[in-house]
C-alpha cells in the first residue's frame, strides 16, 4: 500500500470521527430539554458613600483618627465645631453625591449555578486563579477614582458587608458552559466592584434579591487624592 493510499485512509478515518463527533454533538442538543439556570453570587462587598468636604472640615479631622471620625459619624459622641460637622444630623451613608457603592468585591466572592431542582451544576471561587481555570470573562467598565477631584477634600464612609449579592435567571437549551459568562466591574481604591453579570454576551437580569450582613462598625476618612 502506497502512502499516498494511508494517507487518505488517515484523512477518511479522522474525517468521519468530526463528523461521527458532530452529531453526537448535535444529536445531545436535540435531545436536551430546556432549562432555566439560577445564577447566584455570594461573597463580601461594601457599602461605600463618598462626598465632597470643605478645605477647612478637611484640616480639622486630620487632626483625628479614622475611629474617631467613625464614632461621631455613628454616635456624635462629642462636640466639634459647626464647619466640622458635615454630617448636620444625616446618617453616615447619606453623603454620597460624589460616590455612592453598594457591590460585592469580584474576588471575594463565588458563582454558584442551579437548575429548577435546586441542582448545583457549576461553582467557582471568583478570584484570578477560579477565574483561569473556569475560563470566566470580565472586563472593566469605569475605574471611580476619575470621578473624583485632584486636591479636592473628600469624606468616606465604609460598611464592610457579606451574603447573597446577585441572583438572576436565564434559559438555555443546551447545558450550562461557564466560558460563555462574563463579568463586568467598575473599579474603585484598587478593589473591582462587581456592575453586571452577561451569558453569551446578554445582560442577566438581577431580580434583587439579597441576603446581606453588615459590620457593626462603619470606617470613616477623610482624603485628598
Amino acid at each position: 500500500m502506497s502512502t499516498n493510499e494511508i494517507n487518505d485512509i488517515s484523512e477518511n478515518a479522522q474525517t468521519n470521527s468530526l463528523e461521527e463527533s458532530t452529531m453526537y454533538d448535535t444529536w445531545n442538543l436535540l435531545k436536551f430539554t430546556p432549562v432555566t439556570y439560577r445564577i447566584e453570587i455570594y461573597g463580601d462587598g461594601a457599602n461605600i458613600a463618598v462626598e465632597k468636604i470643605t478645605e477647612e472640615a478637611y484640616e480639622y479631622w486630620c487632626d483625628f483618627s479614622s475611629c474617631d471620625l467613625s464614632s461621631f459619624a455613628e454616635y456624635k459622641c462629642f462636640d466639634v465645631p459647626n464647619y466640622a460637622d458635615f454630617f448636620q444630623g444625616g446618617f453616615w451613608h447619606e453623603l454620597n453625591e460624589a460616590l455612592y457603592l453598594y457591590d460585592p468585591i469580584i474576588c471575594q466572592c463565588e458563582v454558584m449555578v442551579y437548575d429548577e431542582n435546586d441542582q448545583e451544576h457549576f461553582k467557582c471561587s471568583l478570584d484570578n486563579n477560579g477565574l483561569a481555570k473556569s475560563g470566566i470573562n470580565t472586563f472593566m467598565g469605569k475605574n471611580l477614582n476619575d470621578q473624583l477631584l485632584e486636591k479636592q477634600p473628600y469624606y468616606m464612609g465604609k460598611l464592610n458587608e457579606g451574603g447573597l449579592y446577585f441572583t438572576g435567571y436565564i434559559q438555555l437549551d443546551r447545558p450550562f458552559d461557564a466560558r460563555r459568562l462574563t463579568l463586568s466591574y467598575d473599579e474603585f481604591e484598587g478593589e473591582k466592584f462587581l456592575t453586571n453579570v452577561f451569558y453569551d454576551n446578554n445582560i442577566v437580569d438581577d431580580v434583587g434579591y439579597r441576603e446581606i450582613d453588615s459590620d457593626e462598625y462603619v470606617k470613616c476618612k477623610v482624603f485628598k487624592l
